[in-house]
């Protein structure tokens, strides 16, 4: 080994010409359309072609094939360097990730979301969520916080927060005729394959699993409800017809991820496409509009971000959403 790969801290993964990605997952299975896609699908193109044109294929499918293509096109044009935001009435909540005290340079609390919010001349308000909180213990404090507004309300949750507000709808939907609109980001609506690898039936796994959990002051809850058999999230959702809901999912491939995520991301590619924590055909809510964002990864790192959440609150404010 040379000495500066020796001090070289981190060898990211090569670089791919993605031009060529993109014209090659065009060009599988051309016919199939957004609403024709099955499980089946991905994975033969995964199993064939391997995991970064699996995931190209699913972006070219939800992006360019979905049956409302005017929608992107709309959603794509608003230019947030105009400085033409325009005015929306109601109320914006978020939900909060999980650890977003502990990890606050993720920013999983959805503070830039509430900052574009108020450009927008909506009211904004963070659910109290507890940041190292078991989903039972969150879904109430959301039903508190939402009994009490009178307002419109349009929520936008992040990752577990995703998770807390799905339950909360399965448990309350007396409360669902409050919500006019429902953003989840990155969000985790299943049960997690990483959490199989800490949470089993082998009694030295669940001892160290919960020696680690102890220390850093987490209950082993808040792993538990994202395995697979999850009594919360082992089902799959059925989305309240009501409510008008985006997904944004992010579709990194590893050329753009780095750190401990990367390792998560090459765990799970033996499962499929995913964002380095969860799968994507997981986070895509059945009946939503979904934003793809390609190059993001779970905690929706991109360039992208500030653009993104400010053509949402553009394509709110012109009825695209709903």
């Amino acid at each position: 080994m040379s000495l500066i790969r020796f001090l070289q801290k981190e060898i990211p993964s090569m670089v791919l010409d993605e031009t060529d990605l993109f014209l090659k997952a065009k060009s599988i299975l051309p016919h199939l359309k957004y609403k024709d896609i099955t499980e089946s699908h991905i994975t033969e193109v995964h199993n064939t072609d391997g995991i970064d044109l699996a995931t190209a294929f699913l972006y070219d499918v939800v992006r360019n094939r979905s049956p409302h293509p005017s929608f992107y096109e709309k959603f794509e044009s608003f230019v947030p360097e105009s400085g033409k935001f325009g005015k929306i009435k109601g109320k914006v909540l978020v939900v909060p990730a999980g650890l977003y005290e502990e990890l606050p340079e993720y920013a999983g609390d959805g503070s830039l979301v509430l900052a574009i919010a108020k450009k927008f001349g909506l009211n904004t308000l963070k659910i109290p969520v507890l940041s190292k909180g078991k989903i039972s213990e969150n879904v109430n404090i959301i039903k508190e916080c939402i009994e009490k507004e009178k307002e419109p309300l349009y929520v936008f949750s992040f990752s577990k927060g995703s998770s807390d507000f799905r339950v909360f709808l399965e448990s309350y939907p007396e409360l669902t005729k409050k919500v006019q609109l429902w953003v989840s980001i990155c969000g985790i609506h299943r049960g997690l394959h990483l959490v199989e690898r800490f949470v089993s039936n082998s009694k030295l796994k669940t001892f160290f699993s919960k020696s680690l959990l102890n220390v850093v002051g987490i209950p082993i809850e808040f792993v538990s409800d994202f395995s697979l058999g999850s009594r919360f999230l082992s089902l799959p959702f059925a989305l309240p017809k009501q409510i008008p809901t985006v997904s944004v999912v992010g579709f990194p491939i590893e050329a753009h991820l780095k750190g401990t995520i990367r390792l998560r991301y090459q765990y799970l590619s033996q499962f499929g496409p995913n964002d380095g924590f969860t799968l994507l055909k997981d986070a895509m809510i059945p009946g939503s509009k979904i934003i793809p964002v390609w190059g993001a990864d779970h905690y929706f790192r991109t360039p992208k971000v500030s653009n993104i959440l400010h053509q949402l609150f553009h394509a709110l404010q012109k009825g695209w959403l709903f």
